[in-house]
């Protein structure tokens, strides 16, 4: 075999080994190409799968604050109604006490004197133009009167209120139990049951009466959706005047421009609104905000100027 076959023979093997070379390089990369694609496809799945997590954890954490703060408020309302219980029940013994005092007689009570048998005596005239008392030796004063600055229940006790009040034979504490009775009777009075939720300031929340309750409720403006936390509020009409929806800026009669409040009489509730410039759809649920329906809002600023442009005049 002389040099130029064997150089032919090398040539050809070279060529053979560049050819399989390349052959097996394109070929195991073309099937690398969609394992890359993939790969990244499982990565975007991962992070999307994170993501949900993180919104899943975030709507649970807010559930199991609303949860907490809910069952605070039952809470309260159960310790409220067994303090009231025991309240009536000392006030029922105090006034069997005083009846039976009355019934079989007191030490207390001043017997009636007795009035002439001569009706011409001086003395009996005296007597028929002026009863006695049979608690002579208490002085005859005007009834108690209401003075806390709060015109739906301030004012005299009326003559019942009044003989509730002295039946208790000046016990303070039962005094104040009947005086708060006779102020939350007045208080729903007063209510007008055509109109019974109204705006009203925070310093008339900060002197609101005891029986009270407080809620927080949010208005999400861009979707025009009012909230309890995580829930929608079905019919806002049911529990606030959603007038006050309007009264967001400077008609909000608070420190801040965003919060607004709103009692509801009936309901013995005050509700802190506070506005959110975001859509409930996807702050709170996370859907992407170019998702997010958008109706047409029933409460904006224009219409809030209007109305206090009518009330002013």
């Amino acid at each position: 075999m002389n040099l130029k076959t064997i150089g032919f023979v090398v040539g050809g093997f070279a060529a053979g080994a560049a050819t399989a070379t390349a052959i097996f390089y394109f070929g195991i990369y073309k099937r690398y190409i969609p394992l890359k694609d993939l790969e990244q496809e499982i990565a975007d799945l991962e992070r999307k799968k994170h993501e949900l997590n993180q919104q899943f954890k975030d709507n649970h954490e807010k559930f199991v604050n609303v949860k907490r703060s809910t069952d605070e408020a039952i809470r309260r309302k159960e310790q409220e109604l067994d303090f009231y219980d025991d309240q009536i029940i000392e006030v029922k013994k105090e006034w069997e006490a005083v009846k039976a005092a009355k019934t079989y007689g007191d030490p207390k009570v001043t017997e009636q004197k007795d009035i002439p048998d001569n009706p011409d005596d001086e003395r009996g005239d005296e007597l028929d133009d002026d009863p006695v008392d049979i608690d002579a030796d208490e002085p005859d004063r005007d009834n108690f009167i209401i003075d806390d600055g709060v015109p739906r229940w301030d004012g005299p006790l009326t003559d019942d209120e009044q003989r509730q009040y002295d039946e208790v034979n000046g016990d303070e504490r039962l005094e104040q139990s009947i005086l708060m009775t006779i102020k939350a009777r007045r208080w729903h009075q007063s209510i007008d049951r055509d109109d019974p939720s109204y705006q009203i300031s925070e310093e008339d929340h900060e002197n609101a009466p005891w029986f009270i309750d407080t809620e927080n409720l949010d208005y999400w403006e861009d979707d025009d959706v009012l909230a309890r936390g995580m829930e929608i509020v079905q019919d806002p009409d049911a529990i606030i005047n959603t007038i006050v929806l309007n009264k967001f800026g400077r008609f909000s009669q608070t420190g801040d421009p965003n919060v607004v409040w709103c009692r509801n009489d009936i309901l013995e509730t005050d509700y802190e609104i506070t506005r959110h410039d975001g859509s409930y759809q996807h702050e709170v649920l996370g859907i992407p905000e170019e998702e997010s329906y958008r109706p047409k809002k029933r409460f904006n600023s224009t219409i809030a100027a209007e109305m206090e442009e009518v009330n002013d005049q």
